[in-house]
């Protein structure tokens, strides 16, 4: 079912109604008697539909359960991985950017001038490619937007925070290094 064929169906949960007992009324509650006989059958049609609709959503949308951590992790790491291609994406955006200007310019300026130009630019772009690709290393992997860095031995410097308690582990401080150096 389209969502606009869900907008354009209107369910309404109507309440039945009661017949009307007063004397003075008798005649009018005598009349009354088919057409509410004829409402209800239009009642129980529509809780019917109301009921198929009910079961057709329940089956489309998720459920409020255990899974919603698993769908939360999926979307975290959809998320990062959505922006580390894109980061990926940008880097090679620029290769090819700098490989169109170079082609079209080739005949448009003179050879010398072209030559010293593209020493240029390509020693420029291979700094800038370097340092994002360096930048891309670094980064955190779990969080794209974090860094993971490392210390002067190229290992892995632990996590200073801990999640579980909330409390900063000052083992690893470096002004804690500091001082035990001085000392």
């Amino acid at each position: 079912m389209s969502p606009e064929q869900r907008r354009s169906l209107q369910v309404f949960e109507y309440n039945t109604i009661k017949s009307v007992y007063d004397p003075n009324l008798s005649d009018a509650n005598e009349s009354l008697k088919p057409l509410l006989s004829s409402l209800k059958t239009q009642n129980d049609v529509l809780q019917k539909n109301v009921n198929t609709l009910q079961s057709l959503v329940d089956t489309v949308k998720p459920e409020k359960s255990s899974n919603n951590e698993v769908l939360l992790e999926e979307i975290r790491w959809n998320r990062y991985f959505y922006k580390k291609y894109h980061y990926q994406t940008q880097l090679l955006g620029i290769i090819l950017g700098i490989c169109v200007f170079l082609n079209i310019f080739h005949n448009a300026i003179p050879r010398k001038v072209f030559l010293a130009g593209t020493g240029f630019i390509l020693s420029v772009a291979l700094v800038y490619m370097m340092y994002r690709m360096w930048d891309l290393t670094m980064r955190d992997s779990v969080n794209f937007d974090e860094y993971s860095f490392y210390n002067y031995k190229g290992e892995k410097v632990p996590a200073r925070y801990n999640e579980q308690s909330d409390t900063i582990d000052a083992s690893n401080c470096a002004m804690n290094k500091i001082a035990a150096y001085y000392d």
